[in-house]
């Protein structure tokens, strides 16, 4: 642990991420827990973190029930008085369940309208591939909002996957896997990214990785590098 807090005073964060202090979520047995943020703004990052964790089987969705921002607090003793603290629960309360149990009609639309447009996309790209390099590897789109309807219907149909790095991952097919090579994968990923993008307005890019079919394995490249974005979450700064 002093090695933790000299490395945080120093740097503003800990080189070693998976040996971090703290309180192992996957091993203790929540249920109608909370998180107490400094900002409104945190919000957002906090509920893609709680959505990554129950879609990746960590937590269940009755873990954590409400969020609380400080900063709509007129001072922290309102927490600490029992009756206030209860109303701010029940008025910051998490509504999980509307990311979960799509009617099943919603989820196969969603699930058919994204397989026509790979697959009108790949006839329209396969004539123009050319000469392969044939490295292996695999690509992907990448869903980044993690709470849109288009990510959470396609999880539901089971053709999005989440990676331990909390990665919405859309396979491609078959057919792209074994016919493309990992740069045409690559390049054929851009082009289906922008078309979910225009279709429904979801923010999209695509994540690959070299020698293998794995999306745990070592990135070869991800498109996306906004660090403002709640994928890239982080331990604030200590000044």
């Amino acid at each position: 642990m002093d090695s933790y807090e000299a490395e945080i005073q120093e740097d503003g964060q800990h080189s070693d991420f998976e040996n971090t202090p703290g309180l192992e979520l996957g091993h203790v047995n929540l249920r109608g827990a909370g998180v107490i943020v400094p900002k409104n703004s945190d919000v957002k990052y906090i509920l893609n973190d709680l959505l990554t964790l129950i879609d990746r089987n960590v937590l269940s969705r009755y873990s954590f029930t409400f969020i609380i921002s400080t900063e709509n607090l007129s001072s922290y003793t309102d927490i600490v008085d029992p009756i206030s603290l209860s109303h701010y629960i029940n008025n910051n309360l998490l509504d999980i369940d509307k990311f979960y149990d799509f009617p099943w009609q919603v989820v196969d639309k969603f699930g058919h309208d994204v397989g026509n447009i790979i697959s009108s996309e790949l006839e329209k790209y396969l004539p123009s591939c050319g000469t392969q390099r044939r490295e292996f590897g695999r690509a992907w789109v990448w869903l980044l909002d993690n709470k849109s309807d288009l990510a959470r219907a396609l999880l539901e149909f089971g053709v999005v996957e989440v990676s331990n790095e909390g990665r919405y991952l859309l396979d491609l097919g078959h057919r792209v896997r074994s016919g493309l090579d990992l740069s045409k994968q690559e390049e054929f990923a851009r082009i289906v990214a922008n078309e979910l993008n225009q279709k429904y307005g979801v923010l999209c890019s695509y994540f690959s990785v070299l020698n293998s079919d794995s999306c745990n394995d070592i990135p070869y490249y991800a498109g996306y590098h906004d660090e403002k974005h709640e994928f890239f979450n982080s331990t604030l700064r200590i000044d």
